[in-house]
């Protein structure tokens, strides 16, 4: 693929091989969807519960912990 690669996508200019391989295409395909995610990133408020509940000298801190898809915005 490497040889294919660089003979039919490479810039006349381009000095030097297209590398393609089994490893280094992946990861650059994580890389790059990564940063299109980062890039794309909006961030927003989001509110936790808390409750405290007392029963006669006790008192019981309880908190809800939403999983990501279901916080309260």
């Amino acid at each position: 693929m490497t040889r294919a690669a660089t003979l039919s996508l490479k810039p006349p200019a381009m000095r030097g091989a297209l590398g393609v391989g089994r490893v280094k295409t992946p990861t650059m395909g994580l890389v790059c969807r990564r940063e299109a995610e980062l890039a794309d990133f909006r961030p927003r408020d989001y509110f936790d519960l808390f409750l405290s509940v007392t029963e006669g000298t006790e008192t019981l801190k309880l908190r809800w912990v939403a999983p990501e898809d279901a916080r309260l915005l």
